[in-house]
């Protein structure tokens, strides 16, 4: 009777366990899948999901699944393994526990998610703080957005921010930058675009030629019209490739004749862009017919479209609907000092992603030293395919421009090689100088320029993205490339 009693109570706990370990797995498994839904991961590429989500999707999934089977009757090795996932919990409870009381993460106050977001919080309170006031104030509009518009309304693809209103840019040395867009929505003077027939000087590129992050009064447009009598339009759009610059040049520059029309191109920026624009059917029209769509005549209805998506997604960003598992993610995000170490810190980000290789593209090239797989840097395998599509457009734009007795220029610049990486590839440089060369195009190289300086990254921003110098060039940067300008242009004169 008595040995009985132990057995069956045996035989209770065990069937208890077994049903512990079941549902345990269940709701881990269901969970996570649902936090990967909630991520839109079966959408997207595997490194966008970010370090935290790919290791945890390659621990949590077979951990569940691994409760589940084992529960049927091998409850001795689901318990060790529960065991261990519950030390392993503990030991991440303390060690955020420590981190949050000494207040000694070396990320917490100068890199990672949590300055990120309180840069972006600062931008939308700014544009908040304004349209609260009365005045239109919108931010700058990505590339992303402009596409996502089109698709939408199936309207033509626009080209510029919003027209005749303030333009809240994003935040570098000079803190969040507010500047006018004109009637068509490029950064300049209010009317400047109508009032005039043609330009001296008409600028083409990505933020490097609109201005990010600087204050009016020293983008290069505006350093071009202190220091000459020239008459400057800045046709910069910030997140723009050579096509999107081309479309610019065909939708506003063609018809005002301007005398030089002056290309920036950063390395590995606008061309990498270009080669991914040309699958987008509106600018790949640009590319092959080269026709106008009088997007002129259409920027009321751009600026309508915009203003009614932007206004939808402020209201959004200040009260975000967010599911259960959303909230808690974000709210892990936010607050953890070890999520916010592990973002933050590349060796260990890469060894989570298991893979040395950041970047979206698993055969991206690794340059030696440079801990940097992003836009910027360069690809030598793309570089003939670069080369094409930069032959063609600097070619027609090249004569389209002497036909009526302008003149093409193209602004060579550098920037992520100065951050500290070794052993830059010259794949592009070299292709660059070569296609300027053939085509008889003047080429302003930025490169030797910088090399020449005692350190080049005095003449580049602090970036809230990377938390040391990084981003777009400061003033003196902007002013060391308009000076290179204005020199090729008198010498033109």
């Amino acid at each position: 009777m008595n040995s009985e009693q132990p057995n069956r109570a045996g035989c209770i706990t065990n069937k208890f366990e077994r049903w512990f370990y079941l549902l345990s797995g269940g709701v881990l498994f269901v969970g996570w899948i649902g936090y990967l839904w909630g991520r839109d991961a079966f959408s997207t590429s595997v490194e966008d999901l970010g370090p935290l989500s790919i290791t945890g999707t390659a621990v949590v999934i077979p951990f569940s699944l691994a409760l589940i089977v084992l529960s049927a009757k091998r409850s001795y090795y689901a318990r060790l393994i529960t065991m261990s996932m519950v030390s392993i919990t503990l030991s991440l409870g303390i060690l955020e526990g420590v981190l949050q009381v000494c207040g000694c993460s070396p990320t917490y106050a100068t890199r990672g998610i949590a300055l990120w977001e309180k840069v972006r919080e600062n931008r939308i309170d700014t544009i908040v703080g304004l349209q609260e006031q009365g005045i239109e104030a919108y931010p700058f509009v990505p590339m992303g957005l402009l596409h996502e518009i089109a698709a939408q309304s199936e309207s033509e693809l626009f080209l510029s921010n919003v027209g005749n209103a303030l333009m809240v840019m994003q935040e570098e040395d000079d803190g969040v930058i507010i500047t006018a867009a004109d009637e068509i929505g490029f950064r300049n003077p209010a009317g400047l675009f109508s009032q005039n027939d043609s330009f001296d000087v008409f600028l083409l590129g990505d933020s490097f030629t609109e201005g990010c992050c600087v204050p009016d009064g020293y983008t290069i447009a505006d350093q071009l019209r202190k220091t000459t009598s020239y008459s400057v339009y800045n046709g910069g759009k910030s997140g723009s490739g050579l096509l999107h610059q081309l479309a610019i040049f065909i939708e506003y520059g063609l018809n005002k004749r301007p005398k030089a029309v002056v290309i920036v191109l950063p390395e590995s920026m606008i061309l990498s862009r270009a080669a991914k624009e040309i699958q987008t059917e509106q600018l790949r029209q640009y590319y092959e017919e080269h026709k106008s769509k009088d997007l002129v005549s259409k920027s009321g209805l751009k600026d309508d479209l915009l203003k009614t998506e932007i206004d939808l997604r402020l209201t959004a960003a200040v009260t975000p609907v967010r599911s259960f598992v959303g909230e808690l993610t974000h709210t892990i995000n936010s607050k953890s000092l070890l999520v916010n170490l592990i973002h933050s810190n590349n060796a260990l980000s890469d060894a989570l992603r298991l893979s040395w290789a950041r970047g979206s593209n698993t055969n991206t090239e690794v340059v030696k030293g440079n801990p940097f797989q992003g836009e910027g840097v360069v690809r030598c395998s793309q570089t003939p395919n670069h080369k094409a599509i930069m032959t063609e457009v600097a070619s027609w734009m090249n004569q389209q421009i002497q036909g009526y007795g302008g003149s093409l220029y193209i602004v060579y610049m550098p920037a992520v090689r100065f951050y500290g990486y070794l052993d830059w590839p010259e794949c592009e440089h070299e292709m660059v100088i070569s296609v300027t060369q053939e085509l008889g195009i003047p080429l302003i190289d930025m490169v030797p320029v910088f090399d020449s300086v005692d350190d080049p990254k005095d003449y580049f921003a602090f970036s809230p993205v990377v938390a040391t110098v990084g981003g777009h060039p400061n003033r003196y940067g902007y002013q060391l490339m308009t000076e290179q300008i204005v020199k090729h242009l008198r010498d033109r004169d």
